[in-house]
């Protein structure tokens, strides 16, 4: 595809460059050695016009001339908050969320946008009482953005100025600065994830994909962090503590809140492995849905978690039919997938477009379904995948309370049925030599 010769992706460049340059605060010079994404656009147009379709690129930003504010009118006559009071807005599928700025202090304003149901709510700003690495209020007992979530909402963040080069998760969060690269074009000269060490590469989606909290300063993003260096010498990451819930973790390891990913992904045999968050997941690329418009796209049902392909192809790259001890059966024409590895029948989807269980699919388990169930809680009520890929055993189901995949499905069952199902399947499983 040649992006530089559509009028739409010319046109996208232009305004990401101008929304670039508006959203940050100007302390990018020489000796921050930041350049700014305005400049990487002028070479890289391609990454930058597939990255301003990523939620990455929208994480915070200005009220002023929003594509989506303006189409979903939030800043109606009837709202209970006026856009001249907003500094930033965050958010972009569920919840919209706004901060205003009080006596150079980024606070959040006491209501939030719903966008699934397109009415305005109350917000409460404990929410953002963080469980882990939280920061004591000052007299205002009002939550400060910037102690909270700066260093993950924006690029090139400073904690000592709180100013930062880029609002949103621009290139020189993942890539590091980038003004030596731009003057000498050098690839030695700025960081590739892809091509860093299995030890450090994974650190640049861990930087803010993880809970913890720093070394020295104690807050719960890191700082003084740079891609290709090691964020564990500067961030110390929550850890379960084995069959213990506690405020962060289940019993089984199993993260509470969201963010979590990376707490999740050290516990599991893909980490032992060195598989890397990009080794699935892509970040500059963004599948569309055609009916949905250029305005609230991200906020469409479409594969927005940017996966290398659809669900449990991903899986099948490595795990295939005869590492899994399973078939997979292609029906002619319609091109339905049969997986006799779950020993399931097909199941009935619940996908969140479907009301009231009106026009429900019935397919066959996913792989995420299983081993990677939502139990990730968000504060806008959307649960995220878990990133453990382990699955329930009898043993744990027995003595913990953590959230188990099967019943997410099963809804009318308790935990003795879980236990009883389990220790059956497990026993089926050992007789007849198959894995699950």
């Amino acid at each position: 595809m040649n992006i530089a010769g559509t009028g739409r992706a010319v046109k996208t460049l232009i305004a990401l460059v101008a929304a670039v340059v508006a959203g940050g605060t100007a302390f990018a010079d020489v000796k921050s050695g930041y350049t700014g994404s305005a400049k990487c656009a002028k070479c890289h147009k391609q990454q930058m016009v597939s990255w301003s379709e990523t939620l990455h690129s929208r994480f915070m930003r200005s009220p002023t001339n929003d594509a989506t504010l303006k189409e979903l009118h939030v800043f109606s006559a009837s709202a209970p908050v006026a856009v001249a009071r907003v500094a930033y807005v965050l958010g972009n599928m569920h919840k919209l969320v706004f901060l205003e700025n009080i006596a150079d202090r980024l606070v959040p304003i006491e209501h939030q946008y719903d966008v699934d149901k397109r009415a305005w709510e109350p917000f409460s700003r404990d929410l953002w009482d963080h469980h882990a690495g939280s920061r004591k209020e000052d007299s205002s007992n009002v939550p400060d953005w910037y102690e909270r979530c700066a260093g993950c909402h924006t690029t090139g963040y400073d904690p000592k100025s709180r100013t930062f080069v880029e609002s949103s998760i621009a290139c020189e969060h993942c890539h590091g600065p980038g003004a030596k690269h731009s003057e000498t074009l050098h690839r030695d000269d700025i960081v590739n994830p892809a091509t860093a060490s299995d030890a450090l590469r994974i650190y640049v989606c861990a930087q803010c994909h993880s809970r913890g909290e720093g070394t020295t300063d104690h807050l719960p993003y890191p700082t003084g962090f740079l891609p290709g260096s090691d964020l564990s010498k500067v961030f110390v990451f929550d850890a379960p503590v084995p069959d213990k819930a506690t405020d962060m973790f289940w019993e089984n390891g199993a993260a509470k809140q969201h963010h979590s990913q990376f707490n999740e992904l050290r516990q599991s045999k893909h980490f032992e492995n060195g598989l890397a968050c990009f080794d699935c997941h892509q970040v500059h690329r963004f599948r569309n849905v055609k009916s949905a418009s250029t305005a609230t796209r991200l906020m469409a049902f479409t594969d927005r978690y940017l996966t290398h392909r659809r669900s449990q192809f991903v899986c099948l790259r490595c795990h295939d039919a005869n590492s899994l001890g399973y078939q997979v059966f292609t029906t002619s024409g319609d091109g339905k997938l049969i997986d006799q590895h779950t020993k399931h029948p097909p199941a009935i989807s619940k996908s969140p477009l479907q009301k009231d269980g009106k026009n429900a699919i019935t397919r066959s388990l996913l792989c995420s379904d299983c081993h990677m169930p939502r139990l990730e809680r968000e504060t806008s009520g959307y649960n995220i995948h878990s990133h453990r890929f382990q699955l329930d055993t009898s043993d744990i189901a027995k003595k913990a309370n953590a959230p188990s995949a099967c019943l997410q499905c099963h809804t009318d069952k308790d935990r003795s049925w879980l236990a009883t199902s389990l220790k059956a399947w497990e026993k089926n499983n050992s007789s007849d030599g198959s894995k699950h």
